[in-house]
């Protein structure tokens, strides 16, 4: 084999195999939540500053410790193998640790964490809920009291807070129910009566409490008997939708229909540290679609009637002027981002 051609094959070797050293130490830093700028570091030095410049180092001491004895060498090893064995010292010293903290960890977080250096696009408007599934189980215990025939769910999960609260509500049915340090006291249940008695969208009957355990639930006459945990519980329908929610996000709902008139699915949420104000609606067809996007813009106008009056309408026209809508065949998707100040206003003339 010709010098040139042990050359090309050693140059591509240390280079595939330097980029996965880089890759598989810089992702389980990634992996274990430090930043990006600490996962440079230790990529960096596993591949290339360590070896390169141990190799550097050590064969210039071996030339002149050679040049001093004055004695040809008498090594059988080529520099090339030198910096293989450099180039093994190196990776067990550093991924060694790492596989023996996470052993098999350490592929899942290169596998998953791989491509961490490259920059990450945010996701398009029309990708609002296409993202990864999130996980209910916080919230399971109270999902499995949602009676089989809701249409609408309002989970919320605050951060920094041990507890969890729930809506759930059709065209006259309504439930809520909550658990930990989510007030759930009979003042709460005169708020929740009193603000679905204000607003003329859906008429539900009053709640009163059925069960004051870990898991408090009220429901409304008809949901008395359905808010026990029973094999026929919430909807795959409105789980799916419940699901497209971000991990983040503090308050999220979904909407399904029984019988789907223009509109078959809404999924909304809350990144209430960011104040961005996301949701997802499918309609039947491109028709009910446009509509939605229609009734979008006259909210966003102030024109369209809102169940709201005075202080409180004029700050959720504000809010509403902030939206972002986009179509995609029977397919909208919004966004709205607000700022602190707004936010509270719209809080404390709601309370």
């Amino acid at each position: 084999m010709s010098n040139l051609r042990q050359r090309s094959i050693f140059g591509v070797l240390v280079v595939v195999l330097g980029a996965l050293l880089f890759v598989v130490s810089s992702a389980f830093v990634i992996d274990r939540g430090y930043p990006k700028v600490l996962a440079a570091i230790v990529g960096g030095l596993a591949f290339p500053v360590l070896p390169v410049a141990w190799q550097i180092w050590g064969e210039r001491r071996r030339k002149a410790r050679l040049a001093e004895a004055k004695k040809p060498s008498k090594s059988q090893l080529t520099g090339r193998d030198r910096f293989w064995f450099r180039f093994i010292a190196t990776t067990l010293v550093i991924v060694g640790p790492m596989v023996a903290m996470q052993k098999f960890g350490v592929v899942r977080a290169a596998t998953k964490h791989g491509l961490w250096f490259l920059p990450q696009e945010k996701p398009g408007l029309g990708m609002v809920g296409d993202g990864e599934r999130r996980n209910l189980d916080r919230v399971e215990p109270l999902l499995q009291r949602v009676p089989s025939d809701a249409e609408t769910v309002i989970v919320y999960t605050p951060t920094g807070v041990n507890g969890e609260g729930l809506l759930a509500f059709n065209q006259r049915d309504l439930m809520a129910a909550a658990q930990g340090d989510i007030p759930r006291d009979s003042e709460q249940l005169r708020r929740i009566n009193a603000v679905f008695k204000a607003q003329r969208f859906v008429l539900t009957d009053a709640i009163e409490s059925v069960l004051d355990r870990d898991t408090s639930v009220a429901a409304s006459e008809r949901w008395k008997a359905k808010v026990e945990p029973a094999p026929k519980g919430l909807s795959p329908t409105l789980r799916r939708e419940l699901e497209r929610a971000p991990k983040e996000a503090t308050a999220f709902a979904a909407y399904a229909p029984l019988h789907a008139a223009g509109i078959r699915t809404i999924a909304a949420w809350l990144l209430e540290r960011d104040y961005v104000f996301e949701a997802r609606v499918e309609a039947t067809d491109v028709g009910h679609a446009y509509a939605v996007v229609q009734a979008i813009e006259q909210l966003e106008a102030g024109t369209a009637p809102v169940p709201l009056a005075g202080a409180c309408k004029a700050v959720l026209t504000t809010l509403l002027s902030k939206v972002e809508v986009t179509q995609y065949a029977n397919l909208v998707t919004m966004r709205s981002i607000a700022n602190e100040a707004l936010v509270q206003d719209f809080a404390r003339c709601t309370n």
